[in-house]
């Protein structure tokens, strides 16, 4: 037994001193991941959260306007939606409402697109300017949605201005709204409640590496 427990503290000595002679390199990763972080503390910037969430208030689509419904769903590349929650999930999946939303935010950008093309970095095409708008308000990484057993949709973009993460998520309302007009899935021009309008969270958020990792996968 006397053996077995000198035995143990020549081990733990042996550990240690092994463990001393490297500690110049666990030093050094310390100070990297010190350093490291604190870079990143300063170069990231704060982005706000900006959520809503609306109700809809009628489920089905009416008779006249399924066929024309099925045919818009399959031009945007949609499967056939069955009731007017579908059909609103597949819309803000779509390539389609991204579109719609940098048209409606080409003002905005008008300087920035007019610079790039100045500098031979962006082709003078309608088509060109929406994809650099869309890049720019980042609505393929920054912007989600969910809907909860209630049929409870919430949308959520992420901006490092609240006040245009609130524009933006008040045009995606407008689009879903003016779909309806346009197609005429229902009778009813108001068919979803929103519960909670377009609102910045009051403190800034800094994303971490994980959630920046995501985004650009």
């Amino acid at each position: 037994m006397k053996q077995e427990k000198n035995n143990d503290e020549i081990d733990l000595l042996q550990l240690f001193f092994r463990l001393w002679k490297k500690k110049a390199l666990f030093l050094c990763t310390a100070i990297i991941c010190i350093v490291s972080g604190s870079l990143y503390n300063l170069i990231s910037t704060e982005e706000y959260k900006i959520k809503t969430s609306f109700f809809v208030t009628s489920t089905n689509v009416s008779g006249a306007a399924s066929n024309p419904l099925m045919s818009y769903a399959g031009l945007l590349g949609m499967s056939s939606p069955s009731d007017l929650s579908s059909f609103i999930k597949n819309i803000l999946k779509s390539k389609s409402i991204q579109k719609d939303i940098a048209i409606k935010f080409q003002k905005h950008f008008e300087l920035e697109i007019n610079q790039a093309i100045l500098n031979k970095d962006l082709k003078n095409s309608l088509d060109h300017k929406y994809a650099f708008i869309i890049e720019k308000l980042e609505l393929k990484q920054k912007f989600s949605f969910s809907v909860n057993k209630d049929q409870l949709f919430q949308l959520v973009y992420i901006s490092h201005s609240p006040t245009l993460g609130e524009k933006v998520l008040n045009t995606f309302l407008d689009q879903i709204l003016e779909y309806n007009q346009n197609l005429e899935l229902t009778a009813n021009k108001n068919y979803i409640t929103i519960i909670d309008p377009p609102k910045s969270s009051l403190y800034p958020f800094k994303p971490n590496l994980k959630q920046i990792g995501r985004a650009h996968v």
